[in-house]
């Protein structure tokens, strides 16, 4: 055979080609993300944005994800196939690094590979003490804690306080489900100084239907209500049924509590506004994803034992904010909180068209959102593939990430032809009340729903806006002048009056 000038170019075309294949591959490194949730959970979603900033400018570094989906499958079994997945993705990659997010990760997965001199695990949003997982005897392991901004969320919770005209020190009860997670947070909110403030405790819950009864009796213990975590809320009560583990669907969960919650709220997670939330300010999901993939880098490019990076804890947090929720509520935040949620994207304006309504009925949760029974969906979704039980142990290719997206409130959707007319928006008159002492006022809609609850100081005076008609109570004064679209009613002393149409 007769190799001819074309035919050997060929050849070493391809040999130059395997070469290069080889080497590249040589000397590609390999990081294996291990979530605990699934990849279209918010916190998820937004850490993840936080380690593609940092890893994608490193084309020596190869990535798979790999998510475990424990949140929405909460059940012992699931979660041992969801262990056994994980260990397997670990052992079948051999990467040079796992990144490990969440509690679950570590303590169904990544604890078994403390000291393993061939894993080196760097963790990320760890709520409790990394003792319980052997890493602060590890040599082989570091990362980046993470922690509620509890200073930041008192302070907000005093200029709330101030603003409604409580003198007295203010009283903060945390409210969340009974998830893990949540049971860490509580025990570093135990713990935390308070002071000037009160923290009234942690009361952790396990159904929907205790859920509602401690939102309803949170204003006997305390002035302000900080909710965690909602996500694992059941149907029913477990000590009756502990082998149900049906899962009330989050989407009204906030929206009913901001409806019926007669004191004020402050979320501790960014997505808590997402979900309803007026008010919020959680721990930087980006700086726990930025963090925890320099960390990887530093162990890879720099030969760097873990060892020799000492842990770090969260010390960025972010606000978020809900416009109408917080008009709503007489909430008049410094502009500092709405410019730092405008700019990160992270502010949910009132709706042109939109107007006070009164919240909906306490029996029922709002129309649009209704939490209701349902079962963890166990199909992965194309855009992002989750792990199903002991299946699809890994996800070879890079999710599909966003920069954080804006938050904003949906168009009502167009009615049909043959659709009954809409009711008529409440008609709204504006009370002006001049206060003689300190007071509380409550008004009540045509219902006999709570519409707003204030207290204010001696001295000052206060407008807001209600609908016809409108039962007012007042409390805690011996007199107070008001005004009804600027003209005077007198001044009432008894405790319950109506305002009708003038």
């Amino acid at each position: 055979m007769v190799w001819t000038l074309s035919r050997k170019l060929i050849l070493l075309f391809l040999l130059g080609i395997t070469v290069i294949f080889i080497y590249f591959n040589a000397n590609q490194s390999r990081v294996l993300i291990l979530h605990s949730y699934d990849a279209g959970y918010s916190w998820t979603r937004d850490i993840n944005v936080g380690l593609k900033r940092v890893l994608d400018k490193h084309r020596n570094i190869t990535l798979r994800w790999h998510y475990m989906d424990t949140k929405r499958h909460p059940s012992l079994e699931f979660k041992r196939a969801a262990a056994i997945s994980a260990r397997k993705a670990i052992e079948d990659y051999q990467p040079n690094v796992v990144i490990g997010v969440d509690d679950d990760a570590h303590e169904l997965a990544l604890k078994f590979f403390a000291n393993n001199p061939r894993v080196r695990i760097v963790y990320a949003g760890i709520n409790g003490q990394v003792t319980p997982y052997g890493y602060d005897v590890a040599d082989n392991v570091t990362g980046i804690l993470e922690r509620k901004p509890l200073k930041a969320i008192r302070d907000v919770a005093m200029e709330i306080a101030r603003h409604r005209g409580i003198t007295t020190p203010v009283r903060i009860l945390h409210l969340g489900d009974s998830s893990g997670s949540v049971q860490r947070d509580a025990e570093w909110m135990d713990a935390f100084d308070w002071h000037p403030a009160i923290f009234a405790g942690s009361q952790l819950v396990a159904t929907w239907q205790d859920w509602q009864k401690a939102v309803e009796e949170a204003p006997r213990r305390a002035d302000i209500l900080v909710v965690t975590n909602y996500r694992h809320l059941s149907s029913s009560r477990q000590d009756l049924n502990p082998e149900s583990h049906d899962l009330i669907s989050y989407k009204g969960i906030l929206p009913w509590t901001e409806a019926h919650s007669a004191i004020p709220l402050i979320g501790t997670n960014v997505f808590n506004v997402e979900d309803g939330a007026g008010l919020a300010l959680g721990t930087s999901p980006y700086e726990q994803g930025e963090e925890s993939a320099e960390m990887a880098v530093d162990i890879i490019e720099n030969h760097r034992s873990p060892k020799t990076l000492p842990p770090r804890s969260s010390e960025q947090f972010i606000v978020a904010e809900r416009q109408e929720i917080l008009i709503r509520r007489g909430l008049d935040l410094p502009a500092v909180y709405e410019a730092f949620a405008r700019a990160t994207d992270n502010f949910t304006p009132t709706p042109e068209s939109s107007s006070p309504t009164p919240p909906a009925s306490s029996s029922t949760l709002p129309a649009d959102a209704p939490p209701s029974v349902s079962k963890p969906k166990e199909t992965p979704t194309a855009a992002h593939p989750v792990l199903d039980g002991a299946k699809n142990a890994t996800v070879e290719s890079t999710p599909d990430i966003t920069a954080p997206r804006i938050i904003s409130t949906p168009r009502s959707p167009i009615p049909a032809k043959d659709a009954p007319p809409p009711e008529p928006a409440p008609t709204l008159t504006t009370l002006t009340f001049n206060l003689q002492g300190k007071i509380s006022v409550s008004v009540r809609d045509a219902k006999g729903k709570i519409y707003v609850r204030k207290t204010a100081k001696t001295g000052s005076q206060w407008q807001i806006k209600v609908p016809l008609p409108a039962q007012v109570q007042l409390d805690g004064t011996k007199g107070v002048e008001i005004l009804q679209d600027e003209v005077s009613i007198g001044s009432i002393t008894q405790k319950t009056f109506e305002v009708r149409a003038r």
